[in-house]
């Protein structure tokens, strides 16, 4: 259970920054193509 808190942290932050990362290219390269 010690080992699982740290994974599932970093795990949710990664996935996080990759959604917030996804949606900041989105929202520049989608009006460019536009």
């Amino acid at each position: 259970a010690k080992n699982e808190t740290p994974y599932r942290i970093t795990l949710t932050q990664a996935v996080s920054i990759v959604l917030k990362n996804g949606l900041f290219l989105l929202g520049i390269t989608a009006p460019k193509k536009m």
